[in-house]
């Protein structure tokens, strides 16, 4: 069997994560080839945190293509699937030439004449301080939307709608829904 080139995404600086790294290197040692980070020979990518983190690397990652595997740090792990042990008994049908993925979808926003930012879960324009009545030109893929007044709105992807989205009564989606929310703050 070809051992997996993967990239391994951990802050060291924290005791509990770096005990799960040494934890997944030695438990994965035989199948996985662990590669500095940024190498462009990976084939996968693991992330130890938790839900914030694993957003952060996965937008990063997004444009390269590379799947992301979570393993569980924190308090929140809706995203992160594995705790280092699963995933180290697990590895058989991971790690190989076609493993198992769930595609996300990403959400890109532009605001004015600003470069674009991608969002993994969810994006929200508001006014800032001094707070105001904003008036919300949207278009989607190029198609205009319903213009909103008010104090803002937060876009947000199906995993995304379960975090700031739910927080202020916008819908929760299914995960693979092909779908996306538009949650109008104070309308």
């Amino acid at each position: 069997m070809a051992r997996s080139p993967v990239i391994l995404l951990a802050d060291r600086s924290l005791p509990h994560v770096n005990a799960i790294a040494t934890t997944l290197e030695s438990g994965l040692s035989e199948i996985v080839d662990f590669l500095p980070t940024g190498s462009d020979q990976a084939t996968l990518a693991i992330a130890i945190g938790g839900d914030g983190t694993l957003i952060n690397h996965g937008r990063a990652l997004s444009t390269q293509g590379i799947p992301l595997i979570g393993v569980n740090s924190g308090r929140l792990g809706f995203l992160a699937k594995f705790d280092a042990q699963s995933l180290i008994e697990h590895r058989a049908s991971i790690f190989t030439d076609d493993p198992p993925t769930m595609e996300v979808m990403l959400l890109e926003v532009t605001v004015d004449d600003n470069p674009p930012e991608i969002a993994m879960n969810e994006a929200m324009i508001a006014a800032g301080s001094p707070f105001r009545i904003l008036e919300l030109g949207l278009s989607i893929n190029g198609i205009p939307a319903p213009t909103l007044h008010g104090d803002g709105i937060i876009v947000s992807t199906p995993i995304g709608s379960t975090a700031h989205n739910a927080s202020v009564g916008g819908p929760i989606v299914d995960p693979t829904a092909q779908a996306f929310v538009l949650t109008p703050l104070a309308a």
